[in-house]
Protein backbone atom coordinates (compact mmCIF):
# COMPACT_ATOMS: atom_id res chain seq x y z
CA UNK A 1 0.00 0.00 0.00
CA UNK A 2 1.40 3.38 -0.94
CA UNK A 3 1.95 6.13 1.58
CA UNK A 4 -0.67 8.35 -0.07
CA UNK A 5 -3.36 5.63 -0.15
CA UNK A 6 -2.68 4.39 3.38
CA UNK A 7 -3.08 7.83 4.93
CA UNK A 8 -5.31 9.50 2.32
CA UNK A 9 -2.87 12.39 2.23
CA UNK A 10 -1.91 14.61 -0.69
CA UNK A 11 1.72 14.85 -1.73
CA UNK A 12 3.33 18.28 -1.34
CA UNK A 13 6.22 18.93 -3.72
CA UNK A 14 9.21 21.03 -2.80
CA UNK A 15 9.34 24.31 -4.69
CA UNK A 16 13.11 24.45 -4.38
CA UNK A 17 13.75 23.10 -7.87
CA UNK A 18 10.38 23.89 -9.43
CA UNK A 19 10.14 26.41 -12.22
CA UNK A 20 7.37 28.98 -12.56
CA UNK A 21 5.99 26.87 -15.39
CA UNK A 22 5.89 23.81 -13.11
CA UNK A 23 3.75 25.69 -10.61
CA UNK A 24 1.44 27.10 -13.32
CA UNK A 25 1.09 23.61 -14.83
CA UNK A 26 0.01 22.23 -11.46
CA UNK A 27 -2.72 24.87 -11.23
CA UNK A 28 -3.96 23.80 -14.66
CA UNK A 29 -3.76 20.12 -13.69
CA UNK A 30 -6.05 20.64 -10.68
CA UNK A 31 -8.59 22.62 -12.72
CA UNK A 32 -8.65 19.91 -15.41
CA UNK A 33 -9.12 17.16 -12.84
CA UNK A 34 -12.03 19.10 -11.36
CA UNK A 35 -13.47 19.48 -14.84
CA UNK A 36 -13.76 23.25 -15.24
CA UNK A 37 -11.88 26.29 -16.40
CA UNK A 38 -11.74 28.18 -13.11
CA UNK A 39 -10.01 27.49 -9.82
CA UNK A 40 -10.41 28.76 -6.27
CA UNK A 41 -7.74 28.98 -3.59
CA UNK A 42 -9.67 26.45 -1.53
CA UNK A 43 -9.72 23.94 -4.40
CA UNK A 44 -5.99 24.32 -4.99
CA UNK A 45 -5.17 24.01 -1.29
CA UNK A 46 -7.10 20.74 -1.26
CA UNK A 47 -5.70 19.16 -4.44
CA UNK A 48 -2.57 21.10 -5.38
CA UNK A 49 0.99 19.84 -5.02
CA UNK A 50 2.57 23.15 -3.96
CA UNK A 51 1.94 25.19 -0.86
CA UNK A 52 -0.17 28.35 -1.44
CA UNK A 53 2.71 30.52 -0.27
CA UNK A 54 4.75 29.08 -3.15
CA UNK A 55 2.10 30.32 -5.59
CA UNK A 56 2.39 33.85 -4.25
CA UNK A 57 6.18 33.80 -4.09
CA UNK A 58 6.77 32.33 -7.54
CA UNK A 59 3.91 33.83 -9.56
CA UNK A 60 3.20 37.10 -7.74
CA UNK A 61 -0.23 36.41 -6.23
CA UNK A 62 -3.33 34.33 -6.84
CA UNK A 63 -4.79 36.45 -9.64
CA UNK A 64 -1.48 36.54 -11.47
CA UNK A 65 -1.02 32.78 -11.01
CA UNK A 66 -4.46 31.98 -12.37
CA UNK A 67 -3.82 34.19 -15.39
CA UNK A 68 -0.44 32.54 -15.98
CA UNK A 69 -2.19 29.13 -16.07
CA UNK A 70 -4.86 30.43 -18.47
CA UNK A 71 -7.65 29.97 -15.92
CA UNK A 72 -10.35 32.10 -14.32
CA UNK A 73 -10.52 32.72 -10.60
CA UNK A 74 -13.53 30.95 -9.06
CA UNK A 75 -15.97 32.77 -6.77
CA UNK A 76 -17.65 30.03 -4.71
CA UNK A 77 -18.92 32.56 -2.16
CA UNK A 78 -21.44 33.73 -4.80
CA UNK A 79 -22.66 30.19 -5.40
CA UNK A 80 -22.09 30.39 -9.17
CA UNK A 81 -19.71 27.44 -9.34
CA UNK A 82 -22.11 24.92 -7.80
CA UNK A 83 -24.99 26.27 -9.89
CA UNK A 84 -23.06 25.52 -13.07
CA UNK A 85 -22.32 21.99 -11.89
CA UNK A 86 -25.93 21.41 -10.82
CA UNK A 87 -27.32 22.82 -14.06
CA UNK A 88 -25.19 20.35 -15.97
CA UNK A 89 -26.77 17.44 -14.06
CA UNK A 90 -30.23 18.90 -14.74
CA UNK A 91 -29.59 19.07 -18.48
CA UNK A 92 -28.24 15.51 -18.65
CA UNK A 93 -31.12 14.19 -16.49
CA UNK A 94 -33.66 15.89 -18.76
CA UNK A 95 -31.98 14.58 -21.90
CA UNK A 96 -31.95 11.01 -20.60
CA UNK A 97 -35.34 11.13 -18.90
CA UNK A 98 -33.86 9.38 -15.89
CA UNK A 99 -31.23 9.79 -13.21
CA UNK A 100 -27.81 9.92 -14.88
CA UNK A 101 -25.13 7.44 -13.92
CA UNK A 102 -21.47 8.19 -13.31
CA UNK A 103 -20.66 7.11 -16.88
CA UNK A 104 -23.47 9.22 -18.36
CA UNK A 105 -21.58 12.37 -17.38
CA UNK A 106 -18.65 11.65 -19.68
CA UNK A 107 -18.57 14.10 -22.55
CA UNK A 108 -20.61 16.72 -20.68
CA UNK A 109 -19.35 20.11 -19.46
CA UNK A 110 -18.08 18.53 -16.21
CA UNK A 111 -16.53 15.09 -15.92
CA UNK A 112 -17.78 12.46 -13.43
CA UNK A 113 -14.30 12.49 -11.87
CA UNK A 114 -14.71 16.23 -11.37
CA UNK A 115 -18.01 15.68 -9.53
CA UNK A 116 -16.44 13.02 -7.32
CA UNK A 117 -13.55 15.30 -6.44
CA UNK A 118 -15.68 18.36 -5.86
CA UNK A 119 -18.50 16.79 -3.83
CA UNK A 120 -16.80 13.72 -2.36
CA UNK A 121 -18.46 11.12 -4.61
CA UNK A 122 -20.95 10.91 -7.46
CA UNK A 123 -23.66 9.88 -5.01
CA UNK A 124 -23.02 12.96 -2.89
CA UNK A 125 -23.17 15.12 -6.02
CA UNK A 126 -26.64 13.69 -6.77
CA UNK A 127 -27.79 14.41 -3.21
CA UNK A 128 -26.47 17.96 -3.59
CA UNK A 129 -28.38 18.26 -6.86
CA UNK A 130 -31.64 17.04 -5.29
CA UNK A 131 -31.42 19.67 -2.57
CA UNK A 132 -30.47 22.36 -5.09
CA UNK A 133 -33.32 21.51 -7.46
CA UNK A 134 -35.89 21.35 -4.67
CA UNK A 135 -34.92 24.47 -2.77
CA UNK A 136 -32.89 26.83 -4.96
CA UNK A 137 -34.33 30.32 -5.26
CA UNK A 138 -35.96 30.88 -8.64
CA UNK A 139 -33.86 34.02 -8.98
CA UNK A 140 -30.72 31.87 -9.06
CA UNK A 141 -31.84 29.47 -11.77
CA UNK A 142 -34.18 31.53 -13.94
CA UNK A 143 -33.08 31.69 -17.61
CA UNK A 144 -32.48 35.13 -19.12
CA UNK A 145 -35.73 35.03 -21.18
CA UNK A 146 -38.21 35.68 -18.36
CA UNK A 147 -39.50 39.18 -19.10
CA UNK A 148 -43.03 39.56 -17.78
CA UNK A 149 -45.41 40.62 -20.54
CA UNK A 150 -48.11 43.21 -19.81
CA UNK A 151 -51.23 41.50 -18.48
CA UNK A 152 -49.27 38.61 -16.98
CA UNK A 153 -48.00 37.95 -13.48
CA UNK A 154 -45.30 35.51 -14.62
CA UNK A 155 -42.69 35.42 -17.36
CA UNK A 156 -43.08 33.16 -20.38
CA UNK A 157 -40.11 30.87 -19.68
CA UNK A 158 -40.24 28.65 -16.57
CA UNK A 159 -37.22 28.67 -14.29
CA UNK A 160 -35.07 25.56 -14.10
CA UNK A 161 -36.56 24.84 -10.70
CA UNK A 162 -40.11 24.98 -12.11
CA UNK A 163 -39.13 22.88 -15.13
CA UNK A 164 -37.68 20.29 -12.75
CA UNK A 165 -40.88 20.25 -10.71
CA UNK A 166 -43.05 19.68 -13.79
CA UNK A 167 -40.72 17.07 -15.29
CA UNK A 168 -40.74 15.10 -12.04
CA UNK A 169 -44.50 15.39 -11.67
CA UNK A 170 -45.08 14.06 -15.21
CA UNK A 171 -42.41 11.39 -14.88
CA UNK A 172 -40.16 12.74 -17.66
CA UNK A 173 -42.82 11.47 -20.05
CA UNK A 174 -44.97 13.16 -22.70
CA UNK A 175 -48.45 13.42 -21.22
CA UNK A 176 -49.97 13.23 -24.70
CA UNK A 177 -48.35 10.12 -26.22
CA UNK A 178 -46.28 8.58 -23.44
CA UNK A 179 -42.90 8.89 -25.18
CA UNK A 180 -39.84 9.39 -22.98
CA UNK A 181 -36.10 9.68 -23.61
CA UNK A 182 -35.70 6.97 -20.97
CA UNK A 183 -37.31 4.42 -23.33
CA UNK A 184 -36.74 5.95 -26.78
CA UNK A 185 -33.44 7.48 -27.80
CA UNK A 186 -33.74 10.92 -29.37
CA UNK A 187 -36.97 12.01 -27.71
CA UNK A 188 -36.74 15.66 -26.63
CA UNK A 189 -39.05 16.90 -23.89
CA UNK A 190 -40.58 20.39 -23.77
CA UNK A 191 -42.43 22.24 -21.04
CA UNK A 192 -45.69 23.39 -22.62
CA UNK A 193 -48.33 25.89 -21.52
CA UNK A 194 -51.71 24.10 -21.57
CA UNK A 195 -53.43 27.47 -21.92
CA UNK A 196 -51.05 29.33 -24.25
CA UNK A 197 -49.14 32.21 -22.77
CA UNK A 198 -50.32 34.37 -25.67
CA UNK A 199 -53.91 33.70 -24.60
CA UNK A 200 -53.44 34.58 -20.94
CA UNK A 201 -52.04 31.34 -19.58
CA UNK A 202 -49.56 31.81 -16.75
CA UNK A 203 -46.27 30.02 -16.16
CA UNK A 204 -47.48 28.07 -13.14
CA UNK A 205 -47.30 24.32 -12.37
CA UNK A 206 -51.03 23.83 -12.90
CA UNK A 207 -50.79 25.32 -16.42
CA UNK A 208 -47.60 23.50 -17.44
CA UNK A 209 -47.17 19.99 -18.80
CA UNK A 210 -44.53 17.85 -20.45
CA UNK A 211 -44.82 17.23 -24.20
CA UNK A 212 -42.37 15.52 -26.50
CA UNK A 213 -41.02 17.44 -29.48
CA UNK A 214 -43.36 15.60 -31.86
CA UNK A 215 -46.54 16.38 -29.90
CA UNK A 216 -45.49 19.94 -29.22
CA UNK A 217 -44.87 20.54 -32.93
CA UNK A 218 -48.16 18.86 -33.83
CA UNK A 219 -50.02 21.09 -31.39
CA UNK A 220 -48.62 24.22 -33.05
CA UNK A 221 -49.63 22.90 -36.50
CA UNK A 222 -53.27 22.46 -35.52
Amino acid sequence: MSESSSKGMRVRLSARYATDDDVAHDLLRVAEELGHGSLTREEYERFGQYHPTTIHRRLGGWTEAIGRAGLKSGRPDLGHDDTEWMTNIFEVWTTLGRQPSYGDMRGTRHTPEGYAKRFGSWGKALLKFQGWADSADDAVVVPPTTEVVKGHTTGRSPSLRLRWEVLQRDGFTCVSCGRSPATEVGVVLHIDHEVPYSKGGETLPENLRVLCDRCNLGKSDR
